[in-house]
């Protein structure tokens, strides 16, 4: 019986025993397709067809996206990708920071010179009520008289900090 079943095999199938007779069976086993959700390989490994939700098309980038028949590019996610890999470059750049009740304030040259203005306005308690205030580590808070005005003394810690002293340069 197999060796009948085994003349008429067909490329891409393989013979099944079911019980009673031979079958030709869908065998993807080892072909590698890609899942057109998120355009992640997969290696197939069992008998049978393929699933509706893989094609053997290969996306072209991280940023492809199935459309029904082919890959598109998305423009929405590449520029997403983009702001936040401008972002965290300038997070990188821009590392320095003061920290202040757990919360890590900007520390470049523009943010110093904000925050000597709101020292000034903080130790005389003259911030307004509900001022918002970004920081590196909690979004958005409120920023009250006592934060504003510590920030002069803050910083002049973490410059003092970072000075170079006989054994090398002391880094938080």
């Amino acid at each position: 019986m197999y060796a009948s079943t085994a003349s008429r095999i067909k490329p891409g199938f393989t013979p099944v025993w079911l019980g009673e007779e031979w079958q030709l069976v869908e065998d993807h086993r080892g072909q590698i397709v890609y899942d057109k959700e998120s355009g992640h390989q997969v290696n197939i490994t069992e008998l049978g067809g393929l699933s509706e939700n893989v094609t053997i098309i290969s996306p072209m980038s991280k940023f492809d996206r199935w459309n029904g028949e082919t890959w598109q590019p998305s423009i929405t996610d590449a520029k997403a990708a983009k702001i936040q890999q401008i972002k965290a470059h300038r997070d990188d750049v821009t590392a320095d920071y003061i920290v202040i009740d757990g919360n890590h304030f900007h520390s470049d040259a523009n943010s110093r010179i904000q925050q000597m203005s709101l020292t000034r306005m903080g130790q005389a308690k003259q911030i307004p009520a509900g001022l918002m205030w970004q920081t590196k580590n909690n979004g958005l808070i409120e920023l009250t008289n006592d934060i504003a005005a510590q920030f002069e003394t803050v910083t002049m810690i973490t410059i003092c900090a970072c000075l170079p002293t006989r054994s090398g340069i002391l880094r938080r």
